[in-house]
């Protein structure tokens, strides 16, 4: 039997290649720990391989290669991983919900997963309240996840992977279909979530997200996670990976920084 997993402290990757077919999607992906209170973001160009490696880090895709959470290594396929699967909230691209079922009873369910009572506690109830109303969401508890709008979805989504208190998060791509104000509020929420520290000084979690605005990434992560072509080109911390050589031999584009009033770095592209 297989010992009990309390939480995921660190988790990275090791010549992480998949092929699918006879085409080599990634090849020879290394991931340094990223440590709990830390957020990474892996960018790139569009199909670079960006959701191929999360679907990897999901136990979604056989690879060769080694992935390794507390510094063990964690089979390849999700079946295989029942230790771990209680510490991990995953929001996929595609978050769509079909089944005709509120989001107050998604996020109740959830927290049914891993348990054995099906009858709905307090604590629970509270837990998928708190976390609509910090995504700005609570006029939706009642609404049916199919009627929902991409960007109600996606941040549904987000609260399904929130609601379990996991301590990794492995996002892809989770405001590609949020308004500037609900990309800001759920970015944040992300970050503040990854940070904040129990009674001993330990941080929630570590957050693995795959974002497309590279304005994003400088503003909420940590550190950074570029691909190009299946291959890591890149990797450090922020903002100082990101130069503007690097951005414009991947992107193909050509731009420069900029100081905003908070003497935050912007990208601003020509």
């Amino acid at each position: 039997m297989t010992a009990a997993v309390s939480s995921i402290a660190t988790v990275s990757v090791e010549q992480l290649s998949l092929t699918i077919g006879r085409r080599r999607i990634l090849t020879d992906i290394d991931v340094p720990p990223v440590q709990r209170g830390e957020i990474l973001a892996i960018v790139g160009p569009n199909g670079a391989g960006k959701s191929s490696l999360m679907r990897c880090l999901c136990g979604l895709l056989k690879f060769q290669g080694e992935l390794r959470f507390n510094g063990m290594p964690v089979p390849p396929l999700a079946r295989h991983r029942r230790q771990w699967s209680p510490h991990i909230g995953y929001v996929p691209q595609d978050a769509g919900i079909r089944a005709k079922i509120s989001v107050m009873e998604l996020l109740l369910s959830a927290q049914k997963t891993h348990g054995h009572s099906l009858a709905v506690k307090k604590e629970e109830l509270a837990r998928a309240e708190q976390i609509l109303t910090q995504l700005d969401i609570a006029h939706l508890a009642q609404s049916y996840c199919p009627t929902l709008s991409g960007g109600q979805m996606q941040m549904c989504a987000l609260a399904q992977a929130l609601v379990l208190t996991p301590s990794l998060l492995l996002l892809d791509e989770p405001t590609s279909a949020l308004d500037l104000r609900h990309q800001s509020r759920s970015l944040k929420l992300i970050r503040n979530y990854v940070r904040t520290q129990d009674e001993q000084g330990t941080p929630n979690a570590a957050a693995i997200v795959i974002l497309h605005d590279l304005n994003l990434a400088l503003r909420y992560a940590d550190k950074v996670l570029l691909i190009d072509d299946g291959r890591v080109t890149a990797h450090g911390a922020l903002p100082d990976t990101l130069t503007l050589d690097v951005v414009g031999k991947t992107f193909g584009v050509e731009g420069e920084y900029l100081m905003n009033s908070k003497g935050d770095k912007v990208l601003v592209v020509y």
